[in-house]
């Protein structure tokens, strides 16, 4: 896989023989409203002259005795640094993470966030098996390579589950043009698998502004620290996305993951009054330049519901970023919140399900269908749900604290009890003593109306 003979500011492919040329395998609003991104290989002399091309091999393979599969979920697994430089993992998951995004905005198509498939970076386990528990047709590997200003990502399908091979593909661009490469490569893998585009979707692959390459070094160096969902990285993320916009002002995509990272820090505690505003602005001037990003719609619509409380224009900048991306887990997260707001519990539920099916090992995205469960008083359901979340990480406290309450709804005092004891807050002497003192009284019962009077 060297980088040659590129060509500035085009791609060039050519054919694969024999399948190659892939990657290596490797019920009021009030009180709902409240609960609710070398080795740089030495360049051969006198190599090839011919690139590796678009490689297909004619559709999914037929199953037995029957029409050929149909591939509409898929997993785009961590990509390979074939700078072999550790430096340029930014670079790398950046590519990555666009290209889940492109490949999330066609059609019908499922696709697996990238906070999901991100535990499989460096993996050896079997892709079928990857497959099998990600719950998705086919997997995407690829790489990327960059040499000065120029780039090269190649990528491989690969039927989950049969492990074959269905499509591979190299493309080579200027790095000002990377995000045309990605639309390149999107809309072949869309081909591949006879995806339904709208009309917009199409016209969507067709465009692509040359990037600033400065800017847009800063803006993946930006998305890293903002994928890490901690104040620190997420404060940091703000100061790159702003220096893309001081190099390049009407860089769209700056402005929205700008938008994002302010909304996101408020999440994590920074004063909603200081940041959400800022958030607001950056999604308004990002979607005055380009009006189909999904981010600064799901900013929008955060900024609108919990600190506008404009019910409404909530749920309606919620719907317009699931229009763009019907893969975008917390635009599905924010509209459920506004289904809440809306008192449509049951609906509000099976948002966040359709949400947790494109991030399905997320820790949030289950915390939050328990939280759901619990709201539409779905008792049973909350306890399956968070039992199964608690068994991976017990120290999930406001999963505990759902999985307890349920458990007092259905009538199991005792065991609601018995986890309300084990929490760090009941383990304080006063608390304590009040519920040793209240259960002597009367029961569990008894116990918590005596830490109700302690909190009075």
């Amino acid at each position: 896989d060297q980088l040659v003979d590129l060509e500035a500011g085009g791609g060039k492919q050519a054919q694969a023989p024999g399948g190659a040329g892939g990657p290596a395998r490797r019920p009021g609003r009030w009180r709902w409203a409240g609960l609710g991104v070398v080795v740089v290989l030495a360049l051969v002399l006198a190599v090839v002259a011919v690139l590796p091309r678009l490689q297909s091999r004619g559709g999914r393979r037929a199953a037995a005795g029957g029409e050929p599969g149909a591939i509409r979920s898929l997993a785009v697994l961590p990509f390979g640094n074939m700078m072999q430089d550790p430096n340029q993992d930014y670079f790398v998951e950046g590519i990555h993470e666009a290209l889940i995004t492109g490949l999330s905005q066609l059609g019908s198509l499922r696709v697996i966030s990238r906070t999901s498939v991100m535990r499989y970076k460096d993996t050896t386990r079997p892709l079928t098996e990857i497959a099998r528990e990600l719950d998705v047709d086919g997997l995407i590997e690829g790489s990327v390579l960059r040499v000065g200003d120029e780039v090269r990502v190649t990528a491989q399908l690969i039927d989950g589950t049969t492990d074959e091979h269905v499509w591979a593909g190299s493309y080579d661009r200027d790095l000002r043009n990377v995000l045309a490469l990605l639309n390149e490569v999107a809309g072949a893998i869309a081909t591949e698998i006879e995806a339904t585009l709208t009309p917009e979707q199409a016209a969507r692959l067709a465009q692509a502004r040359p990037v600033n390459l400065e800017a847009y070094d800063a803006l993946l160096r930006g998305i890293q620290l903002f994928n890490s969902f901690r104040m620190r990285s997420v404060r940091e993320s703000i100061g790159y996305f702003a220096r893309a916009i001081a190099i390049d002002e009407e860089f769209a995509d700056a402005h929205a993951w700008l938008s994002g990272a302010y909304m996101v820090s408020a999440i994590l505690g920074a004063p909603p009054q200081e940041v959400m505003p800022l958030a607001k602005a950056s999604a308004q001037r990002a979607l005055e330049l380009d009006d189909g990003l999904a981010i600064a719609y799901t900013s929008m619509g955060y900024v609108r519901l919990y600190f506008d409380r404009d019910w409404e224009a909530g749920g309606a900048a919620f719907r317009r970023a699931l229009e763009i991306d019907p893969n975008n887990a917390m635009a599905r997260h924010g509209y459920a919140d506004y289904l809440l707001v809306e008192n449509r519990l049951d609906d509000s539920v099976d948002q966040v399900l359709r949400g947790r099916q494109s991030n399905p090992l997320s820790p949030l995205s289950n915390a939050v269908v328990v939280g759901h469960l619990y709201i539409a008083r779905r008792y049973d359901e909350t306890i399956a749900e968070g039992e199964k979340l608690l068994a991976v990480d017990p120290t999930y406290l406001a999963v505990k604290g759902f999985v307890r309450r349920s458990y007092w709804q259905l009538g199991e005092r005792e065991k609601s009890l018995a986890m309300l004891r084990e929490t760090p807050w009941a383990r304080q002497p006063a608390v304590s003593t009040a519920l040793d003192r209240g259960y002597a009284e009367g029961g569990p019962e008894g116990a918590m109306a005596a830490v109700a009077h302690l909190l009075e």
